[in-house]
């Protein structure tokens, strides 16, 4: 996961995550993200909500991805009703 946030740099010339929400479901941590950025080589602006899944060992982020919806970061947790 650090060579992920760490090459983020390279793709944007600026980028904000500003969460929205943050809940505990299963044995994860749900976290609604609202993503602002420009892209370095495109200009192009990106505003977009997606949703984040991590899975926290002792205080540490273990693992995390990110989804398009909440329904398939629910899915994907098998936390989906």
């Amino acid at each position: 996961m650090s060579a992920f946030v760490t090459s983020q740099s390279d793709a944007w010339e600026s980028i904000a995550a500003t969460p929205i929400e943050i809940r505990s479901v299963a044995d994860r941590v749900l976290v609604k993200v609202r993503l602002e950025g420009v892209g370095r080589s495109s200009g192009l602006a990106v505003d977009r909500v997606t949703w984040n899944v991590f899975e926290l060992r002792g205080a540490k982020v273990a693992s995390g991805c990110v989804y398009g919806t909440e329904q398939e970061a629910l899915i994907a947790i098998g936390a989906a009703s």
